[in-house]
């Protein structure tokens, strides 16, 4: 069975060892709220879904689709390199520097 968000979100308050009211506290919402989300009865309104991601370095289509990468700096890095092969295919001749720039990029 497909995880929900409300599955992700429990996994991502559970990774980072968090009550339910920890994780209210720093998601700006109260503790019912994130155990209605946990359960799948509501869904999470999107400041909430950008909250969490900001908070917790999520990627948002992970969060909301289960979309891999999970990390949110992961995402950006593969986004970026992607965009760089489309440029490159092109023909830039700069390219070439920004594409082995973005392929060095280190996880810091």
């Amino acid at each position: 069975m497909e995880q929900t968000i409300g599955g992700r979100i429990k996994q991502v308050r559970k990774e980072a060892g968090l009550t339910q009211q920890k994780f209210a506290d720093r998601i700006g919402c109260k503790q019912n709220t994130v155990a209605q989300y946990e359960t799948d009865r509501n869904p999470p309104i999107d400041p909430i879904i950008k909250s969490i991601c900001r908070e917790f370095n999520i990627s948002e289509a992970w969060l909301r689709n289960g979309e891999e990468p999970k990390n949110a700096d992961e995402a950006r890095r593969k986004a970026l390199a992607r965009a760089v092969g489309r440029a490159r295919a092109r023909g830039d001749p700069y390219i070439a520097i920004l594409q082995k720039a973005v392929l060095d990029l280190s996880d810091e």
